[in-house]
């Protein structure tokens, strides 16, 4: 059980590396099935897999929200540079 969250949370960890946020979405879908059928069958031995399962996820979204974040910051630079070439080439 643990086996098939440690290979979405690999394909999780490659998609952020991509910047594929649309397979993100689809892969943090198929975490959330997979977690709510492991609590539905009492697959979880004890709340210590539980708990690192939940750890692991949280992780993983902290990444995803920093890469949000650099994205933005990357886009202000972006958008601040075009205006100063602007300015300057109709000096």
């Amino acid at each position: 059980m643990l086996a098939n969250f440690d290979k979405l949370f690999s394909e999780f960890t490659t998609a952020i590396d991509m910047g594929d946020f649309e397979k993100l979405l689809k892969i943090d879908e198929e975490i959330k099935i997979q977690f709510k059928k492991s609590i539905e069958h009492g697959q979880f031995e004890d709340s210590t897999q539980l708990q690192s399962i939940v750890d692991k996820h949280q992780a993983l979204i902290n990444q995803v929200s920093e890469l949000k974040q650099s994205t933005f910051e990357q886009l202000a630079q972006y958008q601040k540079n075009q205006k100063n070439l602007k300015k300057y080439q109709n000096v």
